[in-house]
């Protein structure tokens, strides 16, 4: 797992070093410490008790670059396509029968954002996640389901989100996280998860 972990930091850090040295004179580049909440449930349970939302929280880093000049006139890197890396600490889940399943996870989402305004952004993209501590069985009702065949612990998630920019490099965000993966191969249960997060960047 810390392989695939330092693979796809890497590929993340490649395409932004990349993407930076073909257009040096116009883009931007800033990182900075990210912290939010997360309201967290898991899709597929419709045919077992139905789990309700936990709440959860998020903290990591963030790498951002931003391409072009909006106009002529603009400050570098205020045009419309940006790219964002982060490297994040999750803990989410939902609660089962009235109590907690606690699913922490390492997350390197590598989202494509368009700025349709100088400050407000859409985002789009993967996410990548590795688990990194959980309970090795749920308890619901009369039935215990094991958890330690967990799909090697791995979740591809579909993220959309949207965020606004404040001038003294201050962001706030919110996205959706749709889990593509199963929780584990006896459990088609899915993460879903809804993040609101403060971010502050600083320009390199």
């Amino acid at each position: 797992m810390k392989r695939r972990i330092i693979f796809i930091l890497l590929v993340g850090l490649l395409f932004t070093s990349q993407a930076k040295a073909q257009d040096v004179s116009t883009s931007v580049v800033k990182i900075g410490p990210k912290i939010g909440l997360n309201i967290s449930s898991l899709r597929g349970t419709q045919d077992y008790e139905p789990a309700s939302a936990k709440i959860g929280g998020n903290i990591g880093a963030v790498i951002n670059i931003r391409w072009g000049q909006r106009y002529l006139d603009s400050d570098l890197g205020t045009g419309y396509i940006g790219f964002q890396q982060e490297m994040l600490f999750s803990t989410q889940g939902a609660l089962i029968d009235g109590k907690p399943l606690k699913l922490n996870y390492f997350m390197v989402p590598m989202l494509l954002k368009f700025y349709p305004t100088e400050k407000i952004n859409v985002e789009l993209g993967p996410e990548f996640a590795f688990m990194m501590s959980r309970p090795n069985t749920i308890t619901q009702e009369q039935f215990t389901y094991d958890l330690k065949d967990l799909c090697s612990g791995k979740d591809i998630a579909l993220v959309i989100g949207l965020g606004y920019e404040v001038k003294n490099g201050l962001s706030i965000n919110a996205r959706y996280n749709m889990g593509l993966s199963k929780l584990a191969n006896n459990l088609p249960w899915k993460n879903n998860v809804l993040q609101i997060s403060l971010c502050w960047l600083l320009t390199l």
